[in-house]
């Protein structure tokens, strides 16, 4: 023990300074963990700090390199950048000796395709030390859709590589082949912005998968089979095969990129999912007879449903969104974005429409499990009273960019008497505070109320303090059945010139004399 101490002490006081180094005299391995976090160029510094971080760098299991970190602040120009960091790059390549490597990281963009050639040494280098992790995108300045094309890589040994993130890439059909010769234990794939040249993707390890922003060139399809697939990101059409395994899924298509028929294929080979993202799916997707042969959502817990179901009918959108929740039962929460639904367009379909909206929400179940429920502009959503009956166990309600309108004011709010949390967020405020009154009416155990950056009246027209705000709180004075006895905290978030005094006054008179208001100004 006496001559561990000695050898820590003398660590310690390398640097030849009086005053103790404790980081110097913690042991190699750990203090080249630490440097696997920072970038290179960082990493190299180090060496400035003692002798005894004179060779550390050499062994650190982690190469990142990015451009941004050769660059002078507010250097428009990347040409001199790119010359710094090929001479650092070339340089910690030749010298750097690290048994084994864990993480390759390089980001880079340039103005032409001649200075990519010379990042092509750098990648084979990368591939043959076999590293865990394997991240490298490139981008181009002068042309947006230009891709890098990986270099002639020759047969890989050793094959570690978990994770591969590329980013600006062109991928030929080798490339996946390379997914089961080169790199059989890879389970992290995340392609972003890159060409993609094959037309399959299969894989028996995959656990995570995110395909973005890509080009297809060979098929109009891309086939994903991972029967170990957890996680699922992808915004171009496909098929997918993923198994009973998938955990999280977000699919994002465009408009009409797939039949009806095989956006409701696609919807059925998810089922297994717990959290699930769509984007773009079509009303007759949901509609389509195939949906009836979906197995049931049983594992599905979060779902948010984003710019889906784009039909100039009211009926059908709720017929849509009906079949798939009841394909939900175990649902929890829930998220609709830009689900634009209401009476403006009831009236102009036919005299019936109204009618024949009513019966599917006859025909939907009461859920029961659901506690949080998020509406993001669906400012026409007439319906909401008998949406949110749907829902008589809420806990957290969220409402952001709901709009008032003199058809919205005649909606019959059912009482929420499970509601904890109420958050309004650009919502319209400014016509008496009706929708917030509504809903303090409708939430006799609220406890936390958060209304951010909603349109408040300005103190100007329609909202002076002599007349129209005497209005307003005569009209507070006789809801003393609605008032919030349990209402504990309010925090209102505010732009500049807001007439935040109005709805203080507002919430003093119908919520409970504990509660402690809290102001936040963007």
């Amino acid at each position: 023990m006496a001559a561990a101490a000695t050898t820590t002490t003398k660590r310690a006081r390398a640097g030849g300074g009086s005053g103790r180094d404790r980081l110097s005299a913690l042991p190699d391995e750990l203090l080249r963990r630490v440097l696997f976090f920072l970038p290179s160029p960082q990493v190299v510094r180090t060496t400035v700090l003692s002798r005894r971080w004179m060779d550390l760098w050499r062994s650190v299991p982690c190469i990142d390199l990015n451009i941004l970190d050769f660059r002078r602040r507010l250097e428009v120009e990347s040409a001199g950048a790119w010359e710094k960091m090929k001479d650092f790059t070339d340089n910690l390549l030749m010298l750097h000796r690290a048994p084994c490597l864990d993480a390759f990281r390089l980001h880079a963009f340039f103005a032409g395709h001649v200075e990519t050639r010379l990042i092509d040494p750098w990648v084979r280098r990368a591939i043959k030390d076999n590293p865990l992790v394997l991240q490298v995108s490139v981008n181009f300045t002068t042309n947006p859709v230009s891709f890098y094309q990986l270099p002639h890589l020759g047969p890989s040994l050793r094959r570690r590589l978990r994770r591969l993130q590329l980013t600006g890439i062109s991928l030929d059909h080798s490339f996946a082949e390379r997914l089961h010769s080169w790199w059989p234990y890879l389970d992290d794939l995340n392609l972003y912005r890159c060409c993609i040249g094959f037309s399959c993707i299969d894989s028996d390890k995959l656990v995570n998968l995110v395909v973005t922003k890509c080009t297809n060139q060979p098929a109009d399809v891309l086939i994903i089979r991972a029967p170990r697939l957890a996680s699922l990101k992808l915004d171009i059409p496909y098929s997918l095969d993923a198994g009973n395994c998938l955990v999280r899924a977000s699919i994002s298509l465009k408009h009409h990129a797939l039949s009806a028929r095989s956006e409701a294929v696609l919807l059925g080979s998810l089922f297994s999912v717990a959290s699930f993202e769509l984007k773009g799916f079509q009303t007759m997707a949901v509609l389509n007879e195939e949906f009836d042969k979906v197995p049931t959502f049983d594992n599905l817990r979060t779902l948010s449903i984003d710019s889906c179901f784009l039909d100039n009918s009211d009926v059908h959108k709720f017929k849509a969104l009906g079949r798939f929740l009841q394909k939900s039962p175990n649902l929890e929460r829930l998220t609709l974005i830009h689900f634009e639904a209401g009476v403006l367009n009831v009236q102009a379909a036919s005299p019936h429409a109204g009618a024949l909206l009513d019966e599917e929400f006859d025909k939907v179940p009461i859920f029961d499990n659901l506690r949080t429920l998020s509406l993001d502009w669906c400012f026409r959503f007439k319906t909401i009273g008998r949406f949110l009956q749907m829902f008589p166990n809420l806990e957290r309600l969220t409402l952001k960019s709901f709009m008032v309108s003199r058809f919205v004011e005649l909606v019959e709010y059912p009482k929420l008497e499970s509601l904890g949390t109420l958050f309004l967020e650009y919502c319209d405020l400014h016509d008496n505070f009706g929708l917030l009154r509504r809903c303090l009416q409708n939430s006799p155990n609220l406890e936390k109320l958060t209304v951010r950056c909603c349109k408040l009246s300005d103190g100007t027209k329609g909202g002076e303090r002599n007349g129209n705000s005497k209005k307003t709180y005569s009209g507070s004075r006789n809801l003393a059945r609605c008032q919030c006895p349990k209402l504990k905290s309010t925090e209102i978030i505010y732009y500049q010139h807001a007439n935040v005094s109005e709805l203080v006054r507002f919430l003093l008179e119908v919520a409970a004399p504990k509660n402690t208001i809290t102001f936040t100004y963007v």
